[in-house]
């Protein structure tokens, strides 16, 4: 009798071992996958890409955009939570792009938008809750 539930309890064990192996398998797959998108994400939304306008500035105009750049080396980071919608998780995401400022938010292109909607998950999210908008009230 020991020996036939010690048996069961053998076959049980394998059972279980080889789930969790497949399960171990399944999530280092998936990990990969992650990494490897956040990896071209972070490459085409890097923060200086961001900050760029889209178009050429005239002559005239690179000198106050150099020295706003270099200025805002210097700022402290906004407190992006104070976008509705933006809680301390998405903060960070964001951060982690180097977003750390309303006036960044505030001059998003709709390209830009498109990017880092896929990058956090909420396509269409930052359109619904207006985050350009906001940033813009509060950079002001």
């Amino acid at each position: 009798m020991k020996i036939s539930k010690l048996g069961q309890k053998l076959k049980t064990s394998i059972r279980k071992h080889y789930v969790r192996k497949k399960d171990f398998e399944t999530l280092s797959k998936e990990v990969n996958r992650m990494a490897k998108k956040l990896a071209k994400l972070e490459k085409c939304c890097e923060p200086s890409k961001l900050e760029q306008p889209k178009t050429k500035p005239a002559k005239a105009e690179k000198k106050p955009v150099k020295a706003m750049a270099a200025s805002s080396v210097d700022v402290p980071q906004d407190k992006l939570t104070n976008i509705k919608g933006v809680g301390p998780v998405l903060e960070k995401k964001l951060h982690d792009l180097g977003i750390t400022r309303f006036s960044q938010i505030a001059g998003w292109s709709e390209a830009d938008i498109e990017k880092i909607s896929e990058h956090l998950s909420f396509k269409g999210r930052i359109q619904r809750e207006e985050w350009v908008e906001q940033a813009a009230n509060l950079a002001s």
